[in-house]
């Protein structure tokens, strides 16, 4: 047991308003020589400074993956050459992000472009910003926007702006984040110096660090996340079908029928660490037409088909990422992605070629993507 004597130094206290990081200065600074005036054995002020340290070392870098930029530059290639045939496939991304708990900012782009020979043709490109607030770490609520295209689709632009909530279960953590709880769950060992130390509003200023930081350690290092989320959305899209004559002319048309639509969505969640620096994650939206909506009508006439405005989009990706400090202050990471895109009533259109009759156009209904990609991390 440790053995505490009432304290009679005092520490001169930060002015009111610094932040977490600074009062942590001045308690590495002018703590440890205290610790001696506070507890009777050697072994409890070595425990003790060793405990103060680790503790607050953690908090700090905690605190600092709040404020910090973090993000992932990926990037993949992949050729055929046959002769004087040359098709190459690029794409790359960009996933930048700052906050962790309770809030957080995201943004992502992809873009997939094709070179074939001298022509160059952008195929399919992603972007996203999204924000999420956890009143607590089992719930979430969020709001999106989302824009994409999709030539192999017929997609020109098609915009997606919602939000919702996400109900979580993270569960078990990998060896890091133990070890990071680990070193929290010393704060019991280390209050009789802040006790003696520090005022009162300082004390609320650590502990509500303190509380930020365990459920962050969650979110990053849990072994497996189960969550469903739940949302709403409105989507706009553009998209133009193209129909080739025999001559090899060609004949562009906008798609018809509803190009504005509010849907609801609904996303089972798994998330796999089983060990640090190996994830899998699946990610299945089910994008839902308004109940008073249900149906899209295809066509016209008595070729009209009516089916239920519905669509499925499915990622799944593996990564392995690798420490690397002299890589942007973060690392390396290499991705296999799979996206499955499906959409049970595509865009269609009706075209008049001169001199012939009528075409009813209809755009693919599903996109498989397979990516290979490297990642560089900072952090």
């Amino acid at each position: 047991m440790l053995s505490v004597l009432l304290p009679t130094l005092v520490l001169v206290h930060p002015a009111a308003g610094q932040d977490v990081r600074e009062l942590i200065g001045v308690l590495r600074k002018d703590a440890p020589p205290q610790v001696d005036s506070l507890f009777r054995s050697a072994a409890d002020r070595e425990a003790i400074a060793e405990a103060l340290t680790a503790y607050l070392d953690l908090l700090a870098d905690e605190d600092r993956r709040q404020e910090r930029l973090r993000g992932t530059i990926s990037f993949g290639l992949n050729g055929d050459e046959t002769g004087d045939e040359h098709l190459y496939k690029i794409n790359a991304g960009v996933t930048l992000a700052r906050g962790q708990y309770p809030s957080e900012v995201e943004f992502a782009s992809r873009v997939g472009v094709t070179l074939d020979g001298d022509a160059f043709q952008e195929n399919v490109s992603d972007l996203r910003l999204s924000y999420d607030y956890h009143p607590t770490l089992p719930w979430e609520a969020f709001v999106f926007l989302e824009r994409r295209t999709d030539n192999f689709m017929s997609i020109d632009q098609r915009y997606e702006v919602g939000g919702g909530v996400v109900l979580n279960r993270f569960l078990g953590l990998t060896e890091d984040g133990r070890a990071r709880r680990d070193v929290l769950t010393r704060r019991d060992t280390v209050q009789p110096v802040f006790d003696a130390l520090l005022s009162p509003a300082e004390q609320r200023l650590l502990a509500r660090a303190h509380a930020q930081a365990l459920p962050a350690i969650h979110t990053r290092y849990s072994r497996m996340r189960l969550a469903l989320l739940v949302g709403v959305l409105a989507e706009f899209e553009q998209a133009t079908l193209t129909w080739t004559a025999p001559d090899g002319t060609t004949l562009d048309e906008r798609a018809q029928g509803r190009r504005s639509k509010l849907r609801w969505e609904v996303r089972p969640t798994l998330d796999v660490q089983p060990v640090d620096g190996l994830e899998w994650k699946l990610r299945p939206y089910l994008k839902l037409p308004s109940p008073w909506v249900w149906t899209e009508t295809i066509g016209r006439g008595d070729a009209a088909t009516r089916r239920a405005d519905y669509r499925l989009d499915l990622y799944t990706d593996l990564t392995v990422s690798l420490d690397g400090a002299d890589v942007f202050g973060g690392g390396v990471s290499l991705t296999l992605s799979y996206q499955m895109l499906y959409d049970h009533a595509p865009p269609y259109a009706r075209v008049e070629p001169p001199g012939g009759e009528p075409i009813l156009l209809q755009a693919e209904d599903l996109h498989h993507v397979v990516r290979l990609s490297f990642g560089l991390q900072f952090r």
